[in-house]
C-alpha cells in the first residue's frame, strides 16, 4: 500500500472477547483506553518491515503520554498462530506495550488493512482519524498528532497515566545465549564464530564450546573499536575471511556492515552510517550506501577481488561488494518484493535472510517466499519454492516441495548437498542438487528441544548453520542453544557453551 495517510470516518471496533493479549493482566477493551488517542499497530513477527517500525512506536509512546500503542499481531504464516511462538516474538524484539493476537484477521478485516506493517489511529469518541500502511510510521504521525491531541484536551478528559502492563518478556542476560542467530566455522583453527544476537555480541568458540573471545561487551549499540569496547545491536550474518583472518558481521538493526580483525582485535565499520534510509538502493545509482537490516553475508574470493554478498533483507534485495575497493559490485533484486526469477535488479526477492556461496554460486534462503534461490553468472533462479503466500512441509522433488520461512542456507565443502533450515517447520532439511530433491535429516516439526535420533529430536525456530568435520552445527534460535548434528552418527546433541 501507499504510505500516504488515509482519512476515513469509520467507528472503532469493541476487540473480540476471545482474542488473547499478551503484556496486561488481563484481556482489554476499548473502555481501558479512556482519554487516549489509541494506535493500532498491525504487525506480524517474520516481516522485518515491521520490526523496523517498533523503535518508532516507542518514541511516540514517550513523546505522547495522551497515546496508547496496541499491537494487533495478524500473521501471514501457519508458524505465527501458535501462542509460544508469538511470546517468543515479544520476548526477542523487547515489546512492551499490549499485544492482541488476531489469528482469525478479525480485526484485520474489518480496519480494511491489507499489508504489513499497518496502522490506525483512533480518537477517544471512537472515530477513526486516520488509516495507514508502510514503514515511516514516527515521520507520518509525529507532527499530524498535535492537532489530535489539541483536540483532545480541549474536548475530553486526557489520561495521560500509562496503560497498566505486564511485560512478557524478562531479562536473560544471564544465559549463556540470548537468541543465536547465526553461525560460522574455522575448520583451519578449529572455532567458530556465532552471533549471540540479543545480547548484541559475536563470540568465538573452540569445537568443544569453549569461549576464546568475546566481541562486543559493552552492550547495544554502535561503537567501533576494541573488543571489549566495541557495541552491536542484534548482529546475524558472519563470514569469515580466512586470509585476513578477519570477521565481516552483518550488524542487523544497527543498519551497519562491520568486520573485526581477529589479530588486532579491533572492529571497525565497513558500510553504513545507522540510518536505513527510505528506499532501496537501484542499479546504477552511486553515492553513500545505506543497508537496510542486512541479515547474512557470505564471502567468495579469487583472482582477481574478493567480493562480500549481502543479503540485505530491509531491501529485499543482495548487494555485491568489492571488499578491497569499498564499491558495490551488482546488485540482485528490484526492492519489490516476490518471486521473480531473472537478470540482477530484474528479479524479485522477498527478505533473503540466509546466505552461502560455493564454486561461484550463492545459494539463499528468501524467508518470505518460503524458497530456496541462487544466483549464477549473474541470474537470479529458485530451486524450491513457489511465491509470497504458499508455504507448506513437503519433501520430495524440488519442483513440488514447500518450505515454511526458512532462514539458514549451509554448502559443505567437496559436496553437491546445500543444508536448510527449515525455520518455521523447525527442521533441518538437505537439498541434494545431482538428483533435485529433498528431504528432512533433523526435526520432527514440532517445536521443543529433544536430543537424540535426529529424526526424532526437536528444534525451535532453528536459523543458523555451519559445518565442521562432519558435524553440522546448528543457531537453535528460540531454544537460546548451539545444537549438533552428527551427520554420521545422526545423533543430534546440545553444545555446551563455556564462558
Amino acid at each position: 500500500m501507499s504510505p500516504r495517510m488515509i482519512q476515513g470516518s469509520d467507528k472503532a471496533v469493541e476487540f473480540p472477547s476471545e482474542l488473547e493479549w499478551f503484556n496486561v493482566e488481563k484481556p482489554m477493551t476499548l473502555a481501558d483506553f479512556k482519554g487516549k488517542l489509541l494506535l493500532l499497530d498491525f504487525w506480524t513477527y517474520c516481516c522485518v518491515n515491521c520490526m523496523h517500525v517498533l523503535p518508532e512506536l516507542h518514541i511516540l509512546e514517550q513523546r505522547y503520554p495522551e497515546l496508547a500503542v496496541v499491537g494487533v499481531h495478524s500473521p501471514k504464516f501457519e508458524n505465527e498462530k501458535v501462542s509460544n511462538n508469538v511470546l517468543a516474538a515479544i520476548e526477542r524484539y523487547e515489546v512492551e506495550h499490549p499485544v492482541v493476537v488476531d489469528n482469525q484477521h478479525l480485526l484485520w478485516k474489518t480496519y480494511g488493512v491489507h499489508a504489513w506493517p499497518s496502522f490506525v489511529l483512533l480518537a477517544p469518541s471512537g472515530e477513526v482519524l486516520a488509516k495507514g500502511s508502510g514503514e515511516g510510521i514516527l515521520e507520518k504521525l509525529d507532527h499530524p498528532l498535535e492537532p489530535y491531541i489539541k483536540d483532545l484536551l480541549e474536548h475530553h478528559e486526557a489520561n495521560e497515566a500509562p496503560i497498566p502492563s505486564s511485560p512478557a518478556f524478562q531479562s536473560m542476560r544471564d544465559q549463556t545465549l540470548r537468541f543465536p542467530g547465526k553461525v560460522v566455522a574455522d575448520e583451519e583453527r578449529n572455532r567458530l564464530f556465532l552471533s549471540d544476537s540479543n545480547h548484541n555480541r559475536v563470540l568465538v568458540l573452540d569445537l568443544a564450546g569453549n569461549v576464546l573471545d568475546v566481541i562486543g561487551d559493552a552492550g547495544k549499540g554502535s561503537i567501533d573499536g576494541k573488543f571489549e569496547e566495541c557495541a552491536f545491536f542484534r548482529p546475524q550474518g558472519l563470514a569469515y575471511d580466512n586470509a585476513r583472518n578477519s570477521l565481516f558481521i552483518a550488524d542487523t538493526d544497527n543498519h551497519l556492515v562491520r568486520v573485526a580483525d581477529l589479530e588486532k582485535r579491533i572492529v571497525s565499520t565497513v558500510m553504513g552510517t545507522n540510518d536505513p534510509g527510505r528506499w532501496p538502493r537501484l542499479a546504477g545509482r552511486h553515492g553513500q550506501q545505506e543497508p537496510n537490516s542486512p541479515w547474512n553475508l557470505a564471502l567468495e574470493k579469487d583472482s582477481d577481488k574478493d567480493v562480500l554478498y549481502i543479503a540485505m533483507a530491509g531491501w529485499h534485495q543482495i548487494w555485491a561488494l568489492d571488499v578491497n575497493t569499498g564499491q558495490i559490485l551488482d546488485l540482485y533484486g528490484s526492492g519489490r518484493e516476490g518471486l521473480i526469477d531473472g537478470l540482477a535488479a530484474g528479479a524479485n526477492l522477498a527478505q533473503p535472510s540466509g546466505m552461502d556461496c560455493k564454486d561461484g554460486i550463492v545459494y539463499f534462503a528468501d524467508s518470505e517466499t518460503s524458497s530456496v534461490r541462487l544466483i549464477e553468472n549473474g541470474k537470479v533462479s529458485t530451486l524450491v519454492g513457489k511465491n509470497l503466500y504458499k508455504f507448506g512441509d513437503l519433501d520430495g522433488s524440488l519442483a513440488e516441495a514447500m518450505l515454511q520461512h526458512p532462514m539458514g542456507i549451509h554448502c559443505p565443502k567437496n559436496s553437491d548437498l546445500v543444508y536448510v533450515c527449515d525455520t518455521f517447520n523447525h527442521k533441518i532439511k538437505v537439498i541434494d542438487t545431482t538428483n533435485g530433491t529433498i528431504r528432512t535429516v533433523a526435526g520432527t516439526g514440532t517445536p521443543g528441544i529433544r536430543g537424540g535420533p535426529a529424526l526424532e529430536a526437536r528444534f525451535w525456530e532453528p536459523s543458523g548453520i555451519t559445518s565442521a568435520y562432519g558435524k553440522l552445527y546448528i543457531c537453535d534460535t528460540n531454544n537460546h542453544r548451539l545444537r549438533v548434528l552428527d551427520t554420521e552418527s545422526g545423533i543430534v546433541s546440545t553444545l555446551d557453551v563455556h564462558q
